[in-house]
């Protein structure tokens, strides 16, 4: 017989049947720490990569897929952002960690993801606006962008990459090519039922507007912070 230690209820059980808390507790090893840590963040069944893959191939179909359901099969978008903006971060950081004296590569080493992260909210009010409809909510809008701002976090890398071998405007001009194409497709294939013309339209102003919104906070980081 087991005594809960959380409720203080008796049972043999595995679970304890009033609370449901575990009741016979395995001592706690390095090896149980680092697996619960890799399942908690990734979910290796399937889950952070099946949605990486989907996000990948099928951009704007897996968020509707996503909103329609089931979900079980899709990692929930904050830990899907989360992990590739956590990735992107430490990548950022060893690209661009011999920089001391280039205030943009600066940036970008040590407060990038941090103002994509802020600016979400931003970026998904602007995307309610421009594309408003009885369906598509501020929530639905948010886990949008949720979900396509994990996948640039991690398109950001390689093309950063290429500052080893081009100057930074290129660079630039890439990094918002990719950008906009990737947010284009993404819309057309959530928006499927609308016109084709306008959301490209829409899309476009929506880059625009979430461009110099990013590039406002930008400035203010650079030179209030570093």
């Amino acid at each position: 017989m087991n005594i809960c230690k959380n409720c203080g209820r008796p049972g043999n059980e595995k679970f304890c049947p009033e609370c449901g808390e575990q009741l016979i507790l395995e001592r706690p090893s390095a090896k149980h720490f680092l697996e619960e840590a890799v399942h908690t963040f990734t979910h290796f069944d399937g889950g952070f990569f099946n949605t990486l893959k989907s996000l990948a191939f099928r951009p704007g179909y897996m968020q509707k897929q996503y909103l329609e359901g089931p979900r079980k099969n899709f990692q929930k978008p904050f830990s899907m952002f989360a992990i590739c903006a956590s990735f992107c971060a430490i990548s950022l950081y060893q690209i661009y960690k011999p920089s001391h004296d280039n205030i943009q590569q600066v940036f970008y080493k040590s407060y990038y993801t941090f103002v994509q992260t802020a600016m979400l909210p931003m970026y998904a009010f602007t995307t309610r606006l421009l594309f408003y409809g009885r369906k598509f909510h501020y929530g639905e809008s948010l886990i949008l962008l949720t979900y396509m701002l994990a996948f640039i976090t991690v398109l950001v890398i390689p093309i950063n990459l290429l500052q080893f071998f081009l100057p930074n405007g290129p660079v630039t001009l890439i990094e918002l090519t990719v950008f906009a194409l990737y947010s284009i497709i993404t819309n057309l294939n959530f928006f499927s039922g609308r016109s084709k013309i306008i959301v490209i339209i829409k899309s476009l102003i929506n880059i625009f507007l979430n461009f110099v919104l990013f590039q406002v906070v930008a400035n203010l980081v650079i030179k209030y912070v570093m």
